[in-house]
């Protein structure tokens, strides 16, 4: 995550952020798959696409992009 981000590197205390966020926001089976991304740099696009309902995801990954931005900057 840190080196491979498609934004650009982020630093280390952005990277704890992320994750902290990532653990408030998400339920645990979408968290487990974007850790796993994080972690081993599986793309897991498609088992993300698979879970239901696919609201609950996307507003997820949503809240978690707009909490990250708001206090990982």
């Amino acid at each position: 995550m840190q080196t491979e981000d498609r934004l650009g590197p982020i630093n280390v205390a952005q990277c704890r952020c992320n994750y902290s966020v990532a653990e408030q926001v998400l339920d645990p089976d979408i968290r487990a798959l974007l850790f796993d991304a994080w972690h081993n740099g599986n793309n897991n696009v498609a088992k993300m696409e698979q879970l239901r309902p696919k609201p609950r995801v996307r507003r997820q990954l949503r809240t978690m992009a707009e909490a990250v931005q708001k206090h990982c900057s």
